[in-house]
């Protein structure tokens, strides 16, 4: 049986925020904020970026490693494998990520 990691939140310089349930180098992040908890992160991006819970909600960028590959998941583009390049690891991929 797998163990549930509990969550780190994060926001980036570039106001994307993440929900991360693996394992992280949270040293390596650059730019980021880290929360104490989901409630803390949402309650910040609703108030800088004027949103609203449930765009919240939608926004989000759940950050997860499912047999060894990690995954995103968001409610606006479902499942999708992160493009790390070779040798980045995901706190580079995650201080850097920007649409």
């Amino acid at each position: 049986m797998k163990s549930i990691t509990p969550a780190t939140y994060i926001i980036n310089s570039h106001g994307h925020f993440f929900a991360v349930s693996s394992e992280i180098e949270l040293q390596r992040l650059e730019g980021c904020r880290i929360l104490s908890s989901k409630e803390e992160m949402y309650s910040l991006i609703i108030d800088e970026q004027c949103l609203d819970a449930d765009e919240v909600i939608e926004e989000e960028i759940i950050l997860t490693v499912d047999d060894g590959v990690w995954v995103s998941i968001n409610g606006n583009t479902g499942i999708n494998v992160c493009k790390l390049n070779p040798g980045e690891q995901m706190a580079s991929f995650i201080s850097r990520f920007v649409l």
